[in-house]
């Protein structure tokens, strides 16, 4: 909760002391897991290096362990850490990977997790429709699940690919979408991160009243 309100110290220094204890106990599971979500967060801190190294570990590991969940979360990371630095097709062979493997365990809410980002890659490489339609279906699979935090990052970006496709009505309908399940939320930390390459989208929203 700590990283989603934006108090990247604080989790960092409660990720590093769980991590040290990990390491003593030899628990290699938790080990991955504690690199991973350190790596979110120094890719949400646009501390890309550091990001992969610690996604890096956790796939290491998690090999080591033949732990599939963690590597397909721990590539899906690393994969996402290449959309930010611009190196879409990277993103995507990487994020494709992962969407195969939780397909083929049949983990639903993974492979949700990682057509949403896939479908971020998408629309970055301008390839709009496939975008919409991949944000669209996962939208609904979150919002099934009760996933709040998701169902808002996907309207975010439906919001910004309304935006660019000139369709500006439907962009401020996304936007409105994002404001009140942020506010459920109550927090908004990753519409600070996503955000800060949709700057034109919330100009003109703010434009048309909608504060942002």
């Amino acid at each position: 909760i700590y990283r989603r309100q934006g108090q990247y110290e604080m989790a960092l220094n409660i990720l590093s002391e769980g991590f040290e204890n990990a390491r003593m106990t030899g628990h290699q599971r938790t080990e991955a897991w504690i690199l991973i979500n350190i790596g979110d967060i120094k890719r949400d801190q646009s501390l890309y290096e550091e990001a992969l190294s610690a996604y890096s570990r956790a796939l290491e590991l998690a090999r080591q362990i033949m732990e599939s969940s963690q590597v397909a979360i721990a590539t899906a990371g690393i994969g996402e850490c290449y959309r930010f630095l611009g190196q879409l097709d990277k993103a995507e062979v990487l994020l494709k990977e992962s969407l195969a493997q939780a397909n083929e365990r049949k983990q639903n809410y993974d492979a949700g997790i990682f057509s949403l980002q896939l479908g971020i890659v998408f629309y970055h490489q301008g390839k709009y429709r496939v975008a919409e339609e991949t944000l669209n279906n996962v939208h609904d699979l979150m919002d099934r699940l009760g996933d709040k935090d998701a169902v808002a990052r996907c309207a975010l970006h439906l919001a910004q690919i309304s935006y660019l496709t000139k369709r500006y009505k439907e962009a401020l309908k996304w936007l409105q979408k994002v404001l009140r399940v942020v506010g459920e939320l109550g927090y908004d930390e990753f519409v600070v991160v996503e955000g800060a390459r949709m700057l034109t989208l919330f100009k003109y929203a703010m434009s048309r009243r909608v504060s942002v």
